[in-house]
């Protein structure tokens, strides 16, 4: 149930992150108005069912609210990263943009003189092409009968041939392709990405579906099955399968598949607030193993030392004979195994509770969507339970023994006759040299057994160490943006920004460096500095890379990109997104990295050379509430028509027949060509009947004998017509 719970709750979340709903907020007096700006960003990646690239568009909208109480006109200044800039396009009523500017691969886009009516919003939305590599790689194969299939593309549709009762399976791959970004001591780190992925099967046409991993979720919507299934998708490649017999086609022999889709959201306060639970969890379990190490660790060197004292007394009995020395010493043995017997207790209950501890961890909600796409640390994390197992039992063996071994409080209790008898018997027996080695040997097997514990205890407590420090890693990376990288800009039409900037060039090491970029900031509102250019200007070939302080300590990532850092190293230029605020009458060194860690550009030449520095600068106004920006990526994997081919097209089935009211049987039956001729002999008779009455009238009464003949002659063929006609009916 929790397990459903927490799946709809991330579902919520992906699904309409791309939504916001402003709240109004009391207007303040002392403001001509109040602005609250919110920004979403989403980038929609198309592939055909061969793989190949449809579509990348980015879609933003945003929306400026006035919770004031008089209009408001404002500039609206939007960024946004590696578009094509002549495919920009204003949808849904917004009007075109007044100018357009670049800043290194960053669209500056600027509507001025924008009016916001008291109380009301203005909303505007546009779309361009982009040029940026989508955050993760995927792979569709599909397969029929376990084999794979080729795809025919007609005009613009796929389709691949297909038979009833064949078995179609969908494999998904999907790979997170970011660029690795530098931690420290040559540690790198992908930011994890949390992925939902869809893929839906009509269960008019498939039965028998299957799938593995188990989705997150499984329902039934419009005749349809819909997996999901919900990952964080780190270093690891994630795949999916699904798999489903085809059992009945459409009209025409048909089967449509819907497309597949993926819903990818970057970072965000819950991420982060995610990873600093599940870091904290982990921390607790590691404490406890690490406090039962350190007991195993004491409770091996003090066995070991109480076997050597016990080997010492059994080979020094005989000299010693009947002494107090000898009688304390065994006493203060005894005790000392009565002490490590109450330390391996606690350790126990410690056991119990780590064991515990990673348990729950490993059984939450959120840990479990996690580790299936982190095999190695459900790895560590199930070594860990069953080395701590391990301990509790072999804790257990030394505590109270087994059919070789004495227990410690056997052991204790022993010792403690053996020194009641040789107080009081006055002498040391020489059965009792053969006990104390017995003993001592007994306690020496015991802190093996301890120093093997806290062998395989340390083993496990390093790799959870290890990937400790590498969730803390990933815990940084979650302050970068994938999607959605700068927030909306909103300024007073009248607003102008000025600051001043100052470069530090030294030598390093006997090398020219850069070291520094100090903005000052003389007004006194606060500012963000989104963008960063930096030239080099020497005639000297400078063959220049980048060192981060971490710690302290200046160290050399492999490739700079892995900072945050772009630029053509050819013609010394770098661009950086240090994306720091600079607040009021105050200065700050924005060349930093993706971290806000300072940073040098080390430079092979001569002569001092020269820098020169662009900025991109947007103030921050205290009437003015700009909202942090929201990103997703949209991922849609269109999927081939399958055409069955051992399908035969029924016979058009002919149309049912309504029953036939009065009207229209007797319609139908006055068309009908002999019905006809009988009416029109009925009516010629009774024309010629009524003139016959009429003549017989004139003539008094009389029949003429011609007259009679007609009449005769007349009624003859009026009976062979209706004798014909009955024999066509029949």
């Amino acid at each position: 149930m929790k397990n459903k719970v927490l799946t709809v709750f991330f579902l919520i979340i992906l699904t309409f992150s791309w939504l916001f709903y402003v709240q109004p907020l009391k207007a303040e007096d002392s403001l001509k108005g109040f602005l609250i700006c919110k920004k979403t960003e989403t980038l929609n990646v198309k592939y055909a069912p061969t793989g190949e690239l449809i579509d990348k568009l980015v879609s933003v909208r945003f929306e400026i609210y006035n919770n004031g109480s008089s209009p408001v006109t404002v500039n609206v200044i939007d960024r946004v990263e590696n578009v094509n800039s002549s495919t920009i396009s204003v949808l849904y009523g917004t009007p075109e943009y007044s100018k357009l500017e670049r800043f290194g691969n960053v669209t500056k886009i600027t509507w001025e003189n924008v009016t916001v009516e008291s109380g009301k919003s203005v909303r505007y939305q546009y779309s361009a092409e982009s040029l940026i590599k989508p955050p993760i790689d995927v792979d569709v194969t599909l397969l029929l009968n376990g084999k794979p299939t080729n795809i025919t593309k007609m005009d613009e549709t796929y389709f691949i041939n297909a038979n009833l009762s064949d078995v179609v399976s969908i494999e998904l791959k999907m790979k997170n392709a970011q660029t690795p970004l530098y931690i420290a001591d040559n540690r790198t780190a992908v930011q994890p990405l949390l992925c939902t992925t869809s893929l839906a099967l009509s269960d008019d046409y498939f039965s028998g579906i299957k799938s593995s991993p188990n989705p997150n979720s499984t329902t039934v919507f419009a005749g349809k099955t819909v997996m999901t299934w919900i990952t964080f998708l780190g270093n690891e490649t994630q795949t999916y399968n699904a798999s489903a017999t085809v059992s009945n086609v459409g009209s025409w022999g048909e089967i449509t598949i819907d497309p597949i889709t993926i819903q990818v959201s970057s970072s965000s306060e819950t991420l982060k607030s995610y990873f600093t639970n599940m870091i904290n969890g982990l921390n607790s379990s590691l404490e406890l193993i690490r406090s039962f190490v350190n007991s195993s660790e004491v409770l091996s060197e003090q066995t070991l030392e109480m076997s050597k004292i016990l080997k010492g007394v059994a080979n020094g009995t005989e000299s010693l004979g009947n002494t107090t020395m000898l009688v304390n010493m065994l006493l203060l043995v005894s005790g000392g195994l009565k002490t490590a017997d109450s330390t391996l207790s606690f350790a126990q209950e410690s056991i119990i509770q780590a064991n515990v501890s990673l348990v729950n961890f490993m059984f939450n909600n959120e840990t479990v969507i996690f580790l299936q796409t982190h095999q190695q640390l459900n790895r560590y994390l199930v070594n860990a339970i069953a080395n701590l197992t391990a301990a509790y039992k072999i804790i257990d063996m030394v505590r109270y023994g087994n059919a070789t071994v004495p227990g410690l409080s056997q052991l204790a209790d022993k010792i403690s006759e053996t020194a009641e008898i040789i107080s009081s018997s006055g002498t040391v027996l020489q059965n009792m040299t053969k006990s104390l080695n017995e003993l001592a040997d007994s306690l020496f097997l015991i802190s093996v057994s301890a120093n093997e514990t806290k062998l395989r205890l340390e083993s496990s407590l390093k790799e959870l160490n290890a990937e400790k420090t590498r969730l803390e890693d990933v815990l940084l990376t979650l302050n970068y943006k994938v999607v959605a990288h700068f927030n909306l800009e909103v300024k007073p039409e009248e607003k102008e920004e000025n600051y001043i900037w100052q470069s530090t060039i030294k030598k390093v090491n006997g090398k020219w460096s850069v070291t520094a970029i100090n903005i000052s900031n003389p007004s006194g509102l606060n500012r963000t500095i989104y963008g960063l250019k930096l030239s080099i200007e020497t005639n000297e070939t400078v063959k220049p890379f980048v060192e981060v302080s971490v710690d302290g300590k200046w160290q050399r990532p492999v490739d700079m990109k892995q900072l945050g850092i772009t630029g053509n190293i050819l013609n010394n230029t770098f661009y950086l997104t240090p994306k720091l605020k600079v607040k009021g009458n105050s200065t700050r060194n924005v060349l930093v990295d993706w971290l806000g860690r300072p940073i040098r550009i080390i430079l092979d030449c001569e002569k001092k050379p020269d820098v020169s520095c662009e900025f991109d600068v947007a103030s921050l106004y205290e009437n003015i509430q700009i909202e942090p920006s929201e990103g997703q990526v949209s991922y849609t994997i269109a999927q081939p028509q399958l055409v069955v081919q051992n399908f035969t097209i029924p016979p058009i089935p002919k149309p049912e027949t309504q029953p036939k009211t009065l009207s229209e049987i007797i319609m139908e039956y006055l068309q009908k060509p002999e019905v006809q001729l009988v009416i029109t002999l009925i009516v010629v008779s009774v024309i010629i009947i009524i003139g016959f009455s009429r003549r017989k009238r004139k003539v008094g009464g009389r029949e003429s004998p011609e007259i009679k003949a007609e009449v005769e002659s007349l009624l003859k063929e009026i009976e062979k017509v209706r004798e014909n006609l009955e024999k066509e009916e029949k």
